[in-house]
């Protein structure tokens, strides 16, 4: 082996994340457990030790989480350990901000989760753009409450969660919306467009036949701005849109605390 396939080796062998280290030491416990079992066992021991269902704390994390979780509830299951697991990492979890995921923002479909400390000390969330894959971190952030619903254990729930986003990222979040108001808004201006036609028509049929660029006086003022500034009427009316739905949901550009 080269020195280079040496240093590829050990580089991939040390990106390699704690989740997979901890599956591979249960693995490697479930091994050897099997083989003395089988070695040295005895069926009633074969029986009773069975270690193919057993599963890593991350497994157990993963299973068990929820992302708002029931006081009532934890209290009433003491004595399952893989829950109250779940419950000590998510005391651990900082729940006033939420990091957002919108890399499937033209579905309607978003991802929220909770902080973690890293997070917090570094500003991520709050000082910075919540989302996964921004790291603006300038006077425009705005605090956003996203109606979060999603499905836990087969239950449909739904939150009311606080995101901090930059503006490029909260048209990314209001997309579907945005995208429904601007064909609205196309479909009503093709519709008063082919209104005013038929009015500047009706207005030239009764000019007896003249054709002289003098009768242009008669059409209303109205129709001529309609149709000279059909184009640049769109695009202010659709930036008017996106203005006014990235700030309807906005509460407080809140950043001091």
């Amino acid at each position: 082996m080269t020195s280079k396939e040496q240093i590829e080796k050990k580089g991939s062998s040390s990106s390699s994340s704690s989740s997979d280290k901890s599956t591979v030491s249960l693995d490697k416990h479930k091994r050897f457990i099997s083989n003395y079992l089988y070695f040295h066992g005895t069926p009633e021991q074969k029986q009773k030790y069975d270690y193919r269902g057993y599963r890593s704390d991350h497994q157990v994390l993963r299973d068990n989480h929820q992302f708002i979780r029931d006081d009532e509830e934890d209290a009433n299951d003491q004595e399952n350990w893989e829950k109250q697991l779940a419950k000590k990492y998510y005391d651990r979890l900082f729940k006033e901000y939420a990091i957002i995921d919108l890399s499937q923002y033209k579905t309607g479909q978003i991802g929220l989760r909770w902080r973690v400390e890293a997070e917090v000390i570094s500003g991520k969330g709050q000082f910075m753009c919540a989302n996964v894959k921004c790291t603006c971190n300038d006077d425009s952030l705005n605090s956003y409450e996203v109606p979060f619903t999603y499905i836990e254990s087969k239950v449909e729930k739904s939150a009311l969660v606080k995101v901090m986003l930059c503006y490029p990222c909260s048209k990314l979040l209001h997309y579907t919306n945005i995208k429904k108001k601007k064909k609205e808004l196309k479909r009503l201006l093709k519709k008063r467009q082919l209104e005013d036609n038929d009015q500047e028509e009706e207005l030239e049929l009764g000019n007896d036949g003249n054709n002289n660029n003098d009768d242009d006086d008669t059409i209303p003022q109205s129709i001529k701005k309609q149709k000279n500034n059909n184009g640049n009427d769109e695009e202010e009316e659709e930036e008017y849109i996106e203005k006014d739905i990235t700030t309807s949901t906005t509460t407080t550009n809140d950043r001091s605390k």
